[in-house]
């Protein structure tokens, strides 16, 4: 796989997040947008793997809404808004072309290396391609 590309970006919750930030345990990164009816497929599946693993997994949300407002009350329903990013521009903004977002729900696995292992992962394969990277 690929490494990582380099970001830095403001969360909704005002923090920031980077790719450096991400290396030493396995990441997901789920691309979402509140119009898109599919998105609920993956929550439950990330909440779990939240729960279940912990500090040994990241999970960033990046939303790529038309509103921020809408962004924010999404992320927050899903109970996904401590690493959530709002990307501004859907997927026409900087980040999503740099990770290469093709369309949501979507994803990156990234392993402690930083290297894209997979990507666009089924929610019903997740948390077994979760299980193959976390440590």
């Amino acid at each position: 796989g690929a490494p990582l590309p380099k970001f830095s970006e403001r969360t909704l919750s005002g923090g920031n997040i980077t790719s450096e930030m991400l290396k030493g345990r396995a990441s997901l990164i789920v691309f979402s947008g509140s119009w898109d009816g599919n998105n609920f497929r993956y929550v439950p599946t990330l909440n779990r793997l939240r729960r279940r693993f912990g500090a040994r997994l990241s999970v960033v949300n990046v939303l790529l809404d038309t509103d921020a407002g809408q962004a924010r009350d999404r992320a927050q329903r899903d109970s996904l808004i401590s690493n959530a990013i709002y990307a501004v521009g859907e997927y026409e903004s900087a980040l999503a072309r740099k990770l290469g977002v093709r369309y949501v729900p979507g994803c990156l696995l990234i392993d402690a290396t930083g290297t894209v292992v997979a990507r666009d992962i089924d929610p019903e394969r997740l948390e077994g391609a979760v299980e193959k990277v976390v440590r």
